[in-house]
């Protein structure tokens, strides 16, 4: 494990808003069907986001990719049933075994509540119950918590919220783009929307209509996340 470092890089910029829709929209539909700003706001107020959000304080204040991360990962925890008690748990021994200011984007982490797993040296760690080690056969039973990309620094680098699109704070802004191009799935979205059909966008964005469906896709999740 490696510690974390402060990036030069594009951090992307979000607004709480837009990133509680994110988070929605890549949860399944049953679990935490109400999720809204209010609860990103109530995980920053009780630190279970770390101090490094506490001072945001309404919705038109922006946060980094590495925000939305860590609050999508909490997100994902709680969904699948972890508690608020075990992610500080979790949170505070990151950060004291490795000194990571931003715990949830440093590593990959599975959960099976009560437990929030991670592998060190390849041995899988209850992070939640202070370092205890799992045999590997529970890693069949666990619920993967990640979809990201990491650095050389083991920092979370990017996230694929959906088939064929990806998050990079280092392309356009970070806002959601077909994998492999900096063509925002929200532009194609609104050309959708207003008529033009995909052999007419293919021809527009010299792309293939499988990767304008997955745009159009993730686009309609948003859109219901937001409904």
């Amino acid at each position: 494990m490696t510690t974390e470092t402060v990036s030069t890089k594009c951090t992307g910029a979000y607004s709480v808003y837009n990133a509680s829709l994110y988070i929605r929209a890549t949860l399944d539909s049953g679990k935490l069907p109400h999720l809204n700003t209010r609860h990103l706001f109530y995980w920053i107020r009780e630190g279970l986001a770390s101090e490094y959000l506490t001072g945001i304080k309404n919705a038109h204040r922006l946060i980094t990719f590495k925000d939305l991360i860590s609050l999508r990962i909490i997100a994902a925890m709680r969904a699948n049933g972890i508690k608020a008690r075990e992610i500080r748990i979790a949170e505070t021994e990151l950060k004291k075994r490795f000194g990571w200011q931003h715990p949830f984007t440093m590593a990959q982490f599975w959960a099976s509540p009560p437990d929030i797993f991670m592998r060190l040296e390849g041995v899988p760690m209850s992070v939640s119950r202070y370092w205890q080690s799992a045999m590997e056969f529970i890693m069949e039973y666990v619920v993967p918590i990640h979809g990201l990309t990491f650095d050389e620094t083991d920092s979370a680098k990017t996230w694929t919220p959906h088939g064929g699109v990806l998050i990079n704070p280092a392309v356009q802004f970070g806002n959601p783009c077909i994998m492999g191009t900096r063509v925002p799935t929200e532009a194609i979205w609104s050309f959708h929307r207003s008529g033009d059909d995909l052999d007419t966008l293919a021809f527009m964005y010299r792309l293939k209509k499988e990767q304008l469906e997955n745009a159009i896709g993730w686009e309609r999740r948003v859109q219901e996340a937001a409904a």
